[in-house]
């Protein structure tokens, strides 16, 4: 049956319009990131060949889920049809580049620490067992184990190190086959830095995960958030960035909860605050800055 019509032409309706891609905005990124793109191609797609097999399961594991969801995520989906005008989007998108500049560091550690990973066979190996454990919405001993492995790993040390604020890692999988042939999303498990003390799962649909074609990509995240706050509502801010090929950034924001905090959003009273930043290290296909919108829930 699927996951339902709203989660499938959602994406469109929120990127219509919201494209804002520009050569300022592309030299700036690639200026930031620079030195970390250096041997992202290496670790090409961990998920390459559990792909479908973990789309079709999440489909599965969270279709009566989902579907539950979709009152929260019609009114998402209204209220930023509403609000995301082209003002609002140039707002989010400098947001972005002032966080993209300011969190060179924790960029270079996370795509340096992901690709070095993702490129080492054990270290895939564990990323692709939680990957179909998230997608399965699988939570046992094992499971919590490997994700806690993972955020102790040698290559991952340096985005503890360099996180501040966004204490919590996410470790997932994204993208329009994120459901098998229903909507665009992700799914993954997220635990504090930097020792794993509080591990929690996540799944979403929208723009929370960068758009890669029919595939399923790797992804790594860091929060403000704890993993149990993860959910709700989120802008998803893609910046035209190179990170390797098919890869790209994304700075998440979450949405305003009442029409007061929307006003503050768009009359520039308030300034938007970054709560994630995440990095695709595999995929395919064309990148560009934009806008779209996403919703999170946890278990």
């Amino acid at each position: 049956m699927g996951i339902g019509k709203a989660f499938k032409k959602a994406g469109k309706k929120l990127k219509k319009a919201t494209h804002k891609a520009t050569g300022a905005v592309k030299d700036a990124a690639d200026k930031v990131a620079d030195g970390a793109v250096q041997g992202a191609d290496v670790a090409g797609s961990t998920l390459a060949g559990v792909g479908a097999q973990a789309g079709a399961l999440a489909e599965s594991t969270y279709e009566d889920a989902l579907r539950l969801g979709e009152s929260a995520w019609n009114e998402t989906l209204a209220a930023l049809e509403r609000w995301l005008d082209d003002g609002l989007v140039d707002l989010l998108l400098a947001a972005a580049m002032a966080t993209v500049r300011g969190q060179k560091a924790l960029i270079d550690a996370m795509v340096a620490g992901g690709t070095a990973l993702l490129a080492d066979a054990r270290g895939a190996a564990e990323f692709e067992r939680v990957v179909l454990a998230a997608a399965g919405r699988q939570r046992d001993a094992v499971t919590l184990a490997s994700v806690k492995a993972l955020a102790g790993r040698p290559e991952l040390r340096a985005i503890a190190a360099t996180c501040g604020k966004f204490a919590t890692l996410s470790l997932g999988g994204g993208g329009s086959a994120a459901y098998g042939a229903g909507a665009e999303g992700c799914f993954g498990y997220a635990c504090t830095l930097p020792d794993a003390a509080a591990i929690g799962g996540f799944f979403g649909v929208g723009g929370v995960a960068v758009s890669i074609g029919a595939s399923l990509g790797d992804q790594l995240g860091v929060w403000t958030p704890r993993p149990a706050d993860l959910k709700g509502p989120y802008f998803a801010v893609t910046v035209e960035v190179a990170v390797g090929p098919g890869a790209g950034l994304q700075v998440v924001f979450a949405v305003p909860d009442d029409e007061a905090g929307w006003l503050a959003l768009v009359s520039g009273e308030t300034t938007p605050a970054p709560v994630g930043i995440v990095v695709s290290l595999s995929g395919g296909g064309e990148l560009s800055a934009s806008v779209s919108g996403g919703y999170t829930w946890v278990f």
